[in-house]
């Protein structure tokens, strides 16, 4: 279990070091993707060690890039005057997104600070998706109906809205997640770093999808005679995480919501380990993480 470190909570990423998973820590059980953005314009997937690409679609009339912000530098991703457009970052299929499955249960979240203008395009705004191969169909999604407002997607399903209708506030870290709970049915959270929450239940779903190839997208989804980019998210995406076979609790949701980095252990803490004598995670091993977890030693970030 990793240990208590004062100066590792809250919103803020902590260290410019790519961090790798703490798979002693609660949340990470099940865990099957974590896209971190490193700050420097990597964003990698913690779980399988893939590397995001910075992927266009048509010209885009905003470019992504990187830039700072309150919470650590990273892709400053921009609105685009249509649909047809999209500039965002995607990751290959690999085994564990593509044997993915409409199952219940499982989770996903995002933690993302949207910048003014927010989205008021009419159209919709993807954040953090898994989609087949041809971006024409979704397993899930967060993002909005082109209001500000979130929404979250479990597939064939429509864009299921919280209850109060609150657009995101911009310059506020804000955590959006959604969890099939059973088959038809699921719960979302919303909240940010001002202490706003709500929780909003949903009935009737009807997750599934058809495709394969499945792999993450960030800051688009779509592709041109498709569904549109729906591109029109301007702010940051610090992280998206998955959980298969998982559903997360009211009071997982809220610690996820309150210290996003919880479950991350960067290259710093095994400093402040050792010369404190506190116990580290169990040390790496050839699982899941094993490639992420060199990264620090083979002097990547």
């Amino acid at each position: 279990m990793q240990i208590s470190i004062p100066w590792r909570r809250g919103w803020k990423k902590p260290f410019p070091s790519i961090p790798r998973i703490n798979w002693a820590h609660p949340l990470a059980q099940k865990l099957i993707c974590y896209v971190y953005d490193c700050g420097g314009g990597v964003v990698i997937d913690l779980v399988s060690g893939q590397i995001g690409t910075h992927s266009k679609v048509g010209t885009p009339s905003a470019l992504a890039a990187v830039a700072p912000s309150p919470f650590g530098s990273g892709w400053k991703y921009a609105q685009q005057s249509s649909t047809s457009l999209a500039d965002g970052i995607s990751f290959p299929a690999n085994i564990r997104t593509n044997s993915f499955t409409s199952t219940a249960p499982y989770s996903f979240a995002a933690g993302f600070m949207p910048v003014s203008p927010i989205n008021a395009s009419g159209s919709d705004t993807l954040i953090y998706v898994l989609a087949d191969a041809t971006a024409a169909d979704n397993w899930w999604a967060v993002g909005d109906q082109g209001t500000g407002q979130p929404v979250v997607n479990f597939g064939a399903d429509s864009d299921n809205a919280f209850t109060t209708g609150r657009a995101w506030v911009p310059g506020n870290f804000t955590t959006v997640v959604g969890v099939l709970t059973a088959a038809t049915t699921g719960t979302g959270y919303y909240m940010d770093d001002s202490g706003y929450y709500q929780t909003t239940n949903w009935t009737g779903l009807a997750p599934n999808n058809d495709g394969t190839g499945n792999r993450i997208y960030l800051g688009y989804f779509g592709s041109a005679g498709a569904f549109g980019a729906a591109c029109h998210f301007n702010g940051f995406i610090f992280y998206g995480a998955t959980w298969r076979g998982r559903k997360l609790s009211t009071a997982e949701a809220k610690y996820l919501g309150n210290d996003p980095w919880c479950l991350l252990w960067y290259p710093e803490d095994e400093i402040f380990a050792t010369l404190v004598g506190g116990g580290a995670p169990t040390p790496p091993g050839p699982g899941p993480n094993f490639r992420t977890s060199l990264l620090p030693m083979m002097g990547v970030g």
